[in-house]
């Protein structure tokens, strides 16, 4: 048996971007323009879905429904969306994953250097909470130019599925010798808002990468 190393590893991405059809031929002659501003929730950048096609579709779709609700149903009409497909593979050493037990540790130092300097140099930041969440990410290191992290609390993105809360049926557990089948309830889930990524450096997104489809 061979035996390997722990890192130097590759991240293969397959991730999707919801948006309007008229964005497309930007997009593609131009590249992404990352989001900014105080209401990014892990800081500026370029967000995708992770392996959620069908995620990306709802955001698309997003623009309609707030065109509906403004009563502007002649540019509501003409709306349609799409979603760009995103792949490609770099290093892990520039990948952060907040889903995982590494990197919330790392987040967690993180974030308690953070307020530590804000309290020793005796900073008052005004602004909500987006504004310091947003600030917090900024100031992560440079070195990782891709960020996930799943939202997993409701949105008003919900109101989009009408499946969003589901039950996980377990089969009966049989335990050790005893035979007798053991009672699991069945369990409600919520459908969680995706598997983020933030790409915080757009040159890391290429053309050749890119595919989109019209929705």
């Amino acid at each position: 048996m061979t035996k390997n190393s722990f890192g130097n590893q590759t991240i293969l991405m397959r991730a999707y971007h919801g948006t309007s059809l008229t964005n497309v031929d930007s997009i593609v002659q131009k590249g992404f323009i990352p989001s900014t501003g105080e209401n990014q929730w892990m800081g500026e950048g370029v967000y995708f879905f992770r392996e959620d096609l069908e995620q990306a579709k709802v955001w698309a779709y997003h623009e309609k429904s707030r065109l509906l609700k403004r009563k502007q149903y002649t540019k509501a009409r003409k709306y349609k969306g799409c979603v760009f497909e995103w792949k490609s593979e770099f290093p892990e050493e520039n990948f952060l994953n907040l889903d995982t037990r590494e990197g919330a540790i790392y987040y967690h130092q993180h974030l308690s250097e953070y307020q530590e300097m804000i309290e020793s140099e005796g900073l008052e930041i005004e602004g909500n909470w987006w504004y310091h969440n947003s600030l917090c990410y900024e100031g992560i290191d440079d070195k990782y130019k891709a960020i996930q992290r799943t939202f997993s609390v409701p949105s008003k993105y919900d109101e989009h599925d009408t499946m969003i809360f589901n039950t996980l049926m377990f089969l009966p557990i049989k335990k050790g010798k005893d035979t007798k089948e053991i009672e699991v309830p069945n369990i409600e889930t919520h459908l969680l808002n995706g598997c983020q990524i933030v790409v915080r450096d757009s040159d890391l997104i290429q053309q050749g990468q890119l595919d989109w489809l019209a929705c």
